[in-house]
This record gives C-alpha cells, structure tokens and sequence, in this order.
C-alpha cells in the first residue's frame, strides 16, 4: 500500500514567513552551496520542498554518515524489546571475534560507549573506501586503545558498525530487513538502499540511500516522539537520550560540531538536534519550533549550510499566527518550481568541433584513466564521449540545452545515474559538468584540443575524502 502522503500547505497557514525561505534560496545559492534537495515541515505540515534540477524527488541519495542515526535507533528498538541494554559489554556478544592479545581496556567498553563515541580507541579503521575483504568485526576489536572507554570523545564509523553488528547477531536480520517491519515500512519508506560490507551484513556507520522525504519523515518521528500515525514506533525514553547531551565533543559556541553529542544525533545550537552525513546530508529537528528540515547536498562547509539555516529560517517561524503573504508565497512557489543547479555557461558549439568530431583519441598519463576516448559532438552543444580500455567500456553523454542522462560506473566504483551538462567555454576548450544525482558527487572535466590531434581532460570533484583534483590525461589521434 502506497504511503499516506505529508499534509502540505503554504508557509503562512503554518507562522511559517515565504520570504525568509526565499532569503535562505538566494543566499545559498549566492554562495555556491550546492544544495540537491530540500524539505521544511513546520507542525506537522510540508511548507515547502524543492529539487535542484537534475536532482528530483524521487532519486535515493546517499546519505554517509546520517546513517549512523538509523543504526542508533535500531539499538533503542532492541533495548526496548529487551534484547541488551546500553551497559552490556561488546565482548560478551562476540566472543568469537575476540583478537588474540586483546588490549586490557577492551574488557570495559560498552554499547553506551559505541553510541556516544567514546570507546577511547586509537584509531577509526572503517570509512566509505574500505575493504570488503576482511572481517570488519573482528578487527575493530583489535584496534588499540589511547584511552579509558567513555573519557574521550572520538567521531569513529567503527564505533556505529561495531553497534550495528551487535543488533544483526541479537536479531538473526540485517540493520536493514530489522528495520524494515519496525521503522521503514510504518514511515512510508520504500526502496531502502543499504550498503553491506559480507553479504547479509548492513554497514552501521554509512551505507543507506534515501529520498529527502524519507529523511523529513524520520526527522518528524522523532519530533513527534515516536509516533506516527497514532501508533508508537519508538519509546519516548529513547527519543530522550538519543537526542540529549550524552558526551562533550568541544568547547567552541558558534561551531554546530562542539554543542555535545548524543546517541548518534549531533546536537546544535538553538537546542536544536540533528543527525547528518558527508557534504551536506542533513535531519534537523527543531523542537521549540515544532519543525524538521531535510535537506541533502554536496557541500564542503556543512557548517555553512547551518549557519544559513539559523540566520534566514529559524527567524521566519513565528510563535503567533502570521497574516497571509500572497505576493511572497507567489514568489516563494515559482522559486521552487524553478530550481537549479549549476552547469558550464559557454556557446552550444566552435569551429574545433568540426575538427575533432568523431575522432578518437589513444590517452595516456594515468593508469585507470581510458585507454581510449572517441568524442562525438552535436550542433546544440552536446557530447558523447564513448570510453573504452581499463576494464570498462561506457559512454556518457552531456546535454548543451538540458541535462543528459547516462548510466555510470566508474566514478566512484558504483553503478548510478549520471546527468550532465556541457559548453565551450572558448573555441578549443569544452567543459562538462557530471552530476551523480544519486550521490553528493560533481565531477567537472575540461577537455582541450589542439589543431595538431593532442587532446589534455582534466577532471576534478566537488567533494571528496581526499584530493578533489585527479590526474591530468593526454591523448593523440589514433591513425585510421
């Protein structure tokens, strides 16, 4: 059965202000926050929601670390079925995967310390890159100790995967099928995507992909105190630790990093709490202000985005009834219906076109680079690099006029949907801009072409876990 759709209504009807959403639009936009995807409940009520174009509504994205929010209340639904309690010893549920020479200390860590970050180990050894071949359990549990568990406060994804794992060996279920009956089915979520590090076994610290409404709907979950829809889905209780100061993470007062840590949710500033993933996925859940704002991106300066949402929106929500505003809710309306992210401005075509059109290109400079591009241009604008060696054969397509859709693979070693966009920028120099829609991932390749058959691409990321700027690769006319 389809979900029962969020109640929508316009901003004012809910002491919502139009133009302070509007503000908050123009003023991430203004600079460069590449916001994919937003939606603002206010009392129950969705009082505005926008994509920017090629994002929409419907695309799962992923979402990092916000994951780690989810694994949390998989542990509070097991604790409330009575399955472990947080003072439980990680040992006693894997015996079986102890090292060896266990450190001394690892005798005293304990569910509360997985999910407060502070299990005083060394080092966090899991992350979004990290092997599948190994036993991800097994050697968490052998990295050293630089503190006393519960002392120090240390972000880890091991800590999240470690509290993950102990629920899928209570329950005999993935965090994902566990959840499915308990969580994503009441709330109207479909088409869960969770990545698994052994077949069966969900990755706690990151790994699910969902739509920006899934994220307002957990959001609004927790708002509501674990109920939905009449029926209870979470105790209270548990909503009350997860989303208190459980653990001190810094002492800076205008950072949304140092307001304390919870079970898995940061808090903020405002006695607001939330979770969040890399480059901008955010659930933030406004208590005093009845109100929850999803929003999914591909940013750097998350504390940016934050910074923007207290000084534009928690202003527009008023205590008291606002009069109707049907000029700005007008206005409010044709932003949002007319959404944009950003591409390559250039002309539709050069001269150099008709010189390399259909030629293609033997490259070199980089061992994972293609071995071969063949360039295929057309008279609005568009491309179609067909790309062949290294193991892969694809081809991806950018739009001139509009953005153009093609499967992909490579980029980030995951199959997904690409939407680009391109243009020359001058006559011997065209700039693409690839969007991976189900991900927070832009990838901008410059290719420049020369009247002697040498082609040089450039390619670099907008986010990144390491360098955003990839290997230079040059290539020659391959002789027919």
């Amino acid at each position: 059965m389809p979900a029962a759709p969020l109640a929508r209504c316009a901003p004012e009807a809910q002491s919502v202000s139009s133009q302070s959403i509007l503000s908050f639009i123009e003023s991430v936009e203004a600079k460069g926050f590449d916001i994919h995807g937003m939606m603002l409940l206010r009392h129950g009520h969705v009082v505005a929601e926008g994509w920017w174009e090629p994002y929409d509504a419907k695309t799962a994205h992923m979402m990092f670390s916000l994951t780690k929010s989810f694994t949390s209340t998989a542990v509070g639904l097991a604790v409330s079925e009575g399955r472990l309690s947080l003072d439980d010893h990680v040992t006693s549920f894997f015996m079986d995967r102890l090292p060896a020479s266990p450190d001394p200390r690892l005798a005293a860590l304990t569910v509360r310390h997985l999910l407060t970050m502070t299990t005083g180990q060394a080092q966090d050894i899991l992350g979004p890159e990290t092997s599948r071949n190994f036993d991800w359990v097994r050697d968490a549990l052998a990295v050293p100790f630089a503190h006393d568990p519960g002392t120090v406060f240390a972000y880890s994804s091991m800590a999240s995967h470690l509290a993950g794992a102990i629920v899928q060996r209570l329950t005999g279920q993935s965090l994902h099928e566990y959840l499915q009956q308990r969580l994503f089915g009441p709330l109207g979520i479909a088409k869960v995507r969770w990545e698994e590090c052994a077949p069966g076994v969900s990755i706690g610290g990151w790994g699910l992909s969902l739509r920006t409404e899934d994220i307002a709907r957990f959001g609004q979950l927790y708002l509501q105190r674990g109920i939905w829809n009449g029926r209870r889905l979470i105790s209270e209780e548990w909503i009350d630790q997860a989303t208190s100061f459980q653990t001190p993470n810094g002492d800076d007062p205008q950072s949304d990093w140092n307001q304390g840590y919870g079970f898995q949710f940061w808090r903020c500033r405002h006695n607001i709490y939330r979770g969040d993933g890399a480059f901008g996925q955010f659930c933030i859940v406004m208590p005093e202000q009845d109100a929850v704002l999803a929003i999914t991106s591909g940013v750097a300066d998350m504390q940016g985005v934050l910074n923007e949402v207290w000084e534009h929106l928690l202003p527009g929500m008023s205590a008291t009834p606002l009069a109707e505003d049907p000029r700005a809710a007008d206005m409010l309306r044709a932003r949002l219906a007319k959404l944009e992210a950003s591409y390559p401005i250039g002309r539709p075509t050069s001269p150099t076109a008709a010189l390399v059109n259909g030629k293609t290109y033997l490259m070199s400079g980089h061992p994972e680079a293609p071995a071969r591009i063949r360039y295929d241009f057309n008279h609005t604008g568009g491309v179609r690099a067909a790309l062949e060696g290294c193991g892969y054969e694809d081809q991806v397509m950018a739009g001139g006029d509009q953005w153009t859709e093609s499967g992909f693979d490579v980029f980030i070693g995951v199959a997904g949907r690409v939407l680009a966009r391109g243009a020359w920028v001058d006559e011997s120099t065209y700039h693409a801009r690839l969007r991976l829609v189900d991900t927070p991932f832009t990838f901008d390749t410059t290719v420049r072409f020369d009247n002697e058959g040498s082609v040089a691409v450039s390619t670099s990321r907008n986010v990144w876990f390491g360098p955003t700027e990839l290997a230079t690769v040059t290539g020659k006319w391959e002789e027919s």
